[in-house]
């Protein structure tokens, strides 16, 4: 009769002998080291199935809470611009001469005289006098150079380069002559920015054999500081954001490396001087960019778009058409408020086109052209004022007039 597992166990005989015992123990060590092998095996493998799967320890963490499974991004040297901007100026800002059709439709410039204002601010004739400008007009044949730049201060004063005579002029808000500080230590004075403390900025004209930029006290007569190797070289000019410096090339920016008008305290957070080539222009909150550009010269379109930040938000874009042919867009610029001024060169005239703080048209009105074709280019015909509206400077043959525009 066959016996059941159970049973013939229980009645199978135990080792007695030292040699049988001995003999059970190395199997039992057998067993048990294969066990461990195996074990160690399983643990390798699971390990190298999530070495493959997890993140590098050394990657950079997330920079953003919608970012959880990526790296950081490289640093940009550029402000990347939406993806429909791409066609018309590359990432360095640059145009391109490929027209940007793919964009959603487009506005119509509001017609000329839409919200409309317009004050004269300052006629300053030409001459010797206190309250007169200097203007230079070559013996033989040559280009005549009328006063190169000017800015308004905190106070709500105009600040007039009189470049031809090397000083600073001053005028009240109804145009009348304050003071005059001459000045030194630059060949060939071209631009003039106002710092928010009061620190006076004077760039050199471009090229290599002038003296880069000079500081100012408040009171213009007194130098805090200069920078004769910071040359602008190919810009058109410099703006003032808070204390900190940018060159300006007409479509992009580029803060002046190492040069700051904050003598005292810690700086401001602007853009730093790793920021690179800056596709627009920065507002007077030291974060908005504004750039504008021509899609297509002849069918008279453009853009008009708005960023904040050094890793950019996309604030808005605004496709239009000025009803003409555009030449160009020689400037372009935010206010305190964030609305937009951009203006418009166009082959019937000069005007200047109004956008709201979300990028809507609501405004457009003609502006006067230089009256003197013979004139040299001045680094700045335009400013806007932070509490609203375009300061702009007119030339004619005895005279610069500063007149006010606005179309808000």
């Amino acid at each position: 009769m066959k016996q059941s597992a159970k049973t013939a166990w229980k009645k199978t005989p135990l080792p007695k002998t030292a040699s049988e015992k001995t003999a059970l123990q190395r199997r039992i060590v057998v067993v048990l080291g294969g066990c461990a092998v195996l074990a160690a095996v399983l643990v390798l493998l699971i390990g190298v199935k999530w070495a493959s799967t997890a993140p590098s320890r050394s990657a950079p963490r997330e920079t953003t809470p919608h970012a959880r499974s990526q790296s950081a991004p490289a640093k940009r040297t550029a402000h990347p611009l939406p993806a429909h901007l791409r066609a018309v100026v590359d990432e360095q800002g640059v145009a391109t001469d490929e027209a940007n059709d793919d964009v959603p439709e487009r506005l119509s410039v509001p017609p000329k005289g839409t919200r409309q204002a317009h004050r004269r601010w300052l006629r300053a004739t030409y001459g010797a006098g206190e309250d007169q400008l200097g203007k230079e007009v070559p013996e033989i044949e040559g280009e005549i150079r009328p006063p190169q730049s000017f800015a308004v201060t905190a106070a709500g004063e105009l600040l007039v380069l009189d470049s031809m005579r090397f000083r600073l002029v001053w005028f009240d808000e109804q145009g009348r002559y304050l003071r005059a500080a001459p000045f030194s230590g630059l060949v060939r004075p071209a631009d003039v920015g106002v710092a928010a403390d009061g620190t006076i900025v004077l760039q050199d004209h471009d090229g290599l054999h002038t003296n880069g930029m000079l500081m100012l006290d408040a009171t213009g007569e007194r130098v805090v500081a200069a920078y004769p190797e910071r040359q602008a070289v190919t810009e058109l000019g410099m703006y003032v954001v808070g204390q900190e410096v940018f060159f300006d090339s007409g479509l992009t920016s580029r803060k002046a490396a190492g040069v700051t008008a904050r003598f005292e305290g810690p700086p401001q957070k602007v853009y730093s001087d790793e920021a690179g080539i800056i596709p627009g222009r920065v507002g007077p909150d030291g974060e908005t960019i504004l750039l504008a550009g021509i899609d297509n010269t002849d069918a008279g379109d453009l853009f008009v778009t708005a960023m904040r930040g050094k890793e950019p938000e996309h604030l808005y874009s605004t496709f239009l058409n000025a009803g003409t042919s555009l030449i160009a867009l020689p400037f372009f610029q935010t206010d305190a408020q964030g609305r937009a001024y951009v203006v418009l060169d166009a082959e019937i005239g000069r005007s200047l086109l109004c956008l709201d703080a979300k990028g809507n048209p609501v405004g457009h009105v003609a502006l006067p052209m230089h009256r003197l074709s013979d004139e040299e280019a001045p680094y700045r015909s335009f400013t806007v004022l932070p509490e609203g509206g375009l300061l702009y400077r007119v030339l004619s043959d005895d005279a610069s007039t500063f007149e006010w525009f606005d179309c808000h």
